[in-house]
């Protein structure tokens, strides 16, 4: 679906961002940084084809994780035992 939308401006996806975000703190369940993604996926075709990267905490404590966007900065306080890249 994603990439059938329109070409959009880097401007347009700051703000796709904004409001997939507020979006994502009232939905049921609390926020969930998988769900961003796929929602921008969905909407901004440069988000659809972009790569997706997967960090998986496994040991020394809780298990946990996060999803991003490969283009985007990963926050330098995380570290991951595993990461993947689709």
């Amino acid at each position: 679906m994603g990439r059938r939308s329109p070409f959009r401006s880097p401007r347009s996806r700051r703000l796709i961002r904004r409001v997939v975000a507020l979006f994502d703190r009232v939905t049921p369940g609390g926020p969930s940084c998988f769900r961003r993604v796929l929602l921008e996926s969905g909407l901004h075709a440069q988000a659809a084809s972009a790569s997706v990267t997967f960090g998986l905490v496994t040991f020394g404590g809780p298990k946990s994780g996060h999803v991003w966007f490969s283009d985007d900065p990963v926050p330098p306080a995380q570290r991951y035992d595993v990461t993947f890249t689709l």
